[in-house]
């Protein structure tokens, strides 16, 4: 049993040495970017503007260490966010969308920036209770499933119950999901600009960042692009899983 026992004690010294350079080499790739006193360093699953695609998921602007913001859609609304400490998770709290809301809720563009990111593999909802609208023209849409919401000059929009499945829709007619009040109807008067977000990042995609891939949603499945390939890599990262040493915690991410 002696000689068992040592090998397998040596084999696992040597998988966290290959661990600890798997580390390393991460660092120097993605190293942790410093937003301000009260968040620390940001890392996986956020990234700096200046830093490649693989290195993160969602990008965060701390220019004014006052007032950081993370963009939540690619090319998307620059939100203003705070942190909650020794957590996953981060508020939204964006005083001028406030304002936008109240001087028009009905405006096309406070929608777009308002807008949740879709459901994806990538990652756990981020925000559960959320508000489906549907854009569409300002034709009449025969949809019996469909409820009214509001109206622009340049389109019409509608929500439906949460029980209820989506509807098929006309071409003329796309999806907005956005942030709502949890104790709220569902319905227009429901849409809030503070809402907290938490931040679960899928099996696949901790794997593939470890693999210094990038997490790619190809409609609807998941895609590790780029990236290293083998079965020592993958051998060592299931290990790493099996002892809980895969996740990747927001102390790799934001250092509260």
């Amino acid at each position: 049993m002696a000689p068992v026992a040592l090998f397998i004690f040596s084999l696992l010294i040597h998988l966290v040495v290959l661990h600890s350079t798997e580390e390393v080499k991460i660092n120097k790739r993605c190293p942790p970017y410093y937003c301000h006193a009260m968040a620390g360093d940001i890392g996986f699953p956020f990234k700096s503007q200046m830093q490649p695609p693989e290195c993160g998921l969602f990008t965060v602007n701390c220019s004014d260490k006052d007032h950081p913001r993370i963009q939540l859609i690619k090319e998307g609304y620059w939100h203003e966010f705070h942190i909650v400490p020794q957590s996953d998770m981060i508020i939204i709290d964006d005083e001028a969308l406030q304002q936008r809301l109240k001087n028009d809720s009905c405006n096309d563009q406070l929608f777009n920036d308002l807008s949740l990111p879709r459901p994806s593999p990538i990652f756990d909802e981020l925000f559960p209770r959320n508000l489906t609208l549907f854009k569409c023209n300002n034709t009449p849409v025969h949809n019996t499933d469909l409820k009214y919401g509001c109206r622009n000059p340049n389109h019409t929009y509608y929500t439906t119950s949460p029980d209820d499945s989506l509807p098929s829709l006309p071409p003329s007619c796309s999806i907005i999901r956005v942030p709502m009040d949890p104790k709220a109807a569902f319905d227009l008067s429901a849409l809030i600009t503070r809402f907290d977000l938490q931040f679960q990042v899928s099996e696949e995609c901790k794997g593939c960042y470890e693999r210094k891939g990038e997490c790619q949603d190809d409609k609807g499945k998941f895609k590790c692009s780029g990236g290293e390939k083998g079965d020592k890599l993958g051998f060592k990262l299931g290990l790493e899983r099996k002892s809980n040493q895969s996740q990747v915690p927001l102390n790799r991410g934001l250092l509260f």
